[in-house]
């Protein structure tokens, strides 16, 4: 028997919880003491299927501001996923993050590992949901301060979800996607700075046999100095492209 996510008090229970969520988030992205920041990211996201149990993934990304050129942010993420079975999945890669600005000092190289665990579900008719909690080890580089590194670790949950359409033949091939994420730091050699942050988002994606095409609209909100509330917010526009290579075949 299929679950109608139209009549299912778990599922109205969920949506409301999430909304809660979300409107909090961008409330506290949107105090007085923001910088008002509008980004725009872009990402490509490449899929190698190995089998069925291993994928190689990974992402490649630009970051710049709508309103300045002064400074953007590049990086890749070569990554890997482990399938123990439909429900469960284990992550792990390495990330190499660059930012570069017109103030010197602020240019920054970052080497970030990361391993995570995901749960896949559960699937509620059109909706879908996953969880992902991830560790992250971060070790960043002024250049043009020092040649020391300082180390970060820090803790991420992720809730993602996504409304399909697969029954309807009009709209079959699109779907609009969604996530709330939060930030728990651990250790911190560079006091707090920029930490804490949230975020939400949501939009639309297009796929299509081995690709697909998503625009995300993002709210974030962080901490700018150690001792401040969550103060600092910028919004991001994302553009994402993902490409499958599926080698089983």
């Amino acid at each position: 028997m299929k679950l109608n996510i139209f009549s299912t008090q778990h599922t109205i229970i969920l949506v409301i919880v999430w909304f809660a969520f979300s409107n909090y988030n961008k409330l506290q992205a949107q105090t007085t003491n923001k910088l008002d920041n509008q980004q725009i990211w872009t990402y490509f996201y490449p899929h190698i299927v190995l089998n069925d149990k291993l994928d190689f993934t990974g992402d490649i990304r630009y970051r710049t501001f709508a309103s300045r050129q002064d400074i953007f942010s590049m990086y890749i993420r070569p990554s890997w996923s482990y399938h123990t079975n439909k429900r469960w999945t284990f992550h792990g890669g390495i990330g190499f993050f660059y930012t570069e600005s017109k103030e010197a000092i602020l240019n920054k190289f970052e080497i970030r590992p990361w391993q995570g665990v995901q749960y896949n579900g559960p699937k509620l008719g059109i909706l879908t949901l996953k969880h992902l909690i991830r560790a992250e080890e971060r070790f960043s580089n002024f250049p043009q301060v020092n040649e020391a590194y300082y180390f970060e670790f820090r803790l991420r949950y992720k809730l993602s979800g996504k409304l399909s359409f697969s029954n309807n033949k009009t709209y079959k091939n699109w779907y609009l996607p969604f996530y709330g994420e939060l930030f728990f730091p651990v250790f911190d050699e560079l006091d707090g700075f920029f930490s804490n942050k949230s975020r939400i988002g949501g939009g639309i994606g297009h796929k299509g046999t081995d690709w697909k095409l998503q625009m995300t609209y993002n709210w974030h909100s962080s901490r700018a100095i150690p001792d401040a509330d969550l103060d600092y917010g910028f919004n991001s526009l994302q553009v994402k492209f993902f490409k499958i290579w599926d080698l089983r075949k």
